[in-house]
């Protein structure tokens, strides 16, 4: 996280763990079905 600040100075922590929180979020809503797999 702390090279993602030095390289993007116009982002603050907080951002970076809104992002992390929002991609968080969209992984639980979607399912990608793999092939030879079933659901159980």
């Amino acid at each position: 996280m702390e090279e993602i600040l030095e390289q993007y100075p116009q982002l603050q922590r907080e951002d970076l763990l809104a992002a992390i929180a929002y991609g968080a979020e969209m992984s639980r809503e979607r399912f990608v079905d793999l092939p030879g797999s079933s659901a159980a």
